[in-house]
């Protein structure tokens, strides 16, 4: 490769964090830089939305969307109840001791979500409930989709219940942690999955055991992180991913066969025995005894 072709390859260390913002408009700006760097010198800060993500809009004021010098601002907008943002710092100093911009975020706006996007009133009763990364325990009715995509949340547990005349035993399900990696079967009202340490679900089956398997039909669905739908799955079939994507959102239909609930399910009772008749050949023998007792007399 000649001179005047040769291409110049730098390494810059590069740093970078994820924050969650709720709904609503930012604006970031700088406050403090270290002196002496040129205009083109790094370290400097730049702000995009998570990959995958298209709820997030970043716009400068004004500028190039470089956060370098005092003044440099970016305006940020969520559009969805939250979503996460990357702040990724270039650290390529060529002043000794030079640090990267000092930068505020300030809400612009009272962060009220709109009505359309308002969550539902918690329901009375609950047929199950997802917990999910950052939203906690979401309750659901079987047959309706739950769940929110684009908010870069996931599912991380699930909690069934049973309804009558089905008990807790009829009813087992689990999920997917990783690959060849399953949870326990647990049964209807034990929760399966966990709780605040990070750890999506990547794939759910649930299963009817004895009696209630002829007389309910059991079905779920679930949509991954991506936006993929999978097909729907029933009695014990995995309802999973083939890369296992986490699990954004579910839909769990328990139906009973033939649309009416059957009768509760009872063991059957032991039929009583009935009183033992006198015995014919006893009672004939007590008369014939009788007979010969008068003769002697």
């Amino acid at each position: 490769m000649s001179e005047s072709t040769s291409v110049l390859v730098t390494e810059v260390p590069i740093s970078a964090h994820s924050i969650v913002l709720n709904h609503g408009t930012y604006c970031v700006f700088v406050t403090g830089v270290t002196q002496g760097l040129a205009e083109r010198d790094l370290p400097a800060l730049r702000i995009s939305s998570s990959p995958g993500s298209s709820t997030v809009a970043v716009a400068a004021l004004p500028g190039d969307g470089w956060l370098r010098h005092l003044g440099d601002a970016v305006l940020l907008r969520v559009a969805s109840e939250r979503s996460r943002v990357l702040f990724t710092s270039y650290d390529e100093s060529r002043v000794a001791g030079a640090k990267p911009p000092q930068i505020q975020i300030q809400r612009l706006d009272d962060g009220r979500l709109p009505d359309s996007m308002r969550p539902a009133p918690a329901l009375q009763s609950a047929d199950y409930k997802l917990h999910f990364s950052r939203r906690g325990d979401v309750p659901a009715a079987f047959s309706e989709w739950v769940g929110m995509l684009g908010d870069d949340s996931w599912i991380e547990g699930i909690e069934l219940t049973a309804p009558a005349p089905l008990a807790a035993s009829d009813l087992e399900y689990q999920v997917v942690l990783g690959r060849g990696w399953l949870s326990p079967w647990v049964q209807a009202g034990e929760f399966c999955g966990s709780r605040g340490m990070g750890l999506p679900i990547l794939g759910f089956r649930a299963r009817l055991l004895g009696l209630a398997a002829q007389q309910w039909r059991l079905r779920y669905a679930g949509k991954c992180v991506d936006g993929r739908e999978l097909p729907e799955a029933e009695q014990g079939m995995p309802c999973e991913s083939a890369d296992l994507t986490p699990l954004a959102a579910m839909n769990i239909k328990l139906e009973p066969i033939g649309g009416e609930p059957p009768a509760a399910m009872s063991p059957p009772t032991s039929k009583k025995t009935s009183k033992t008749a006198p015995s014919k050949t006893a009672s004939i023998s007590a008369t014939a005894k009788s007979r010969r007792a008068t003769k002697a007399v």
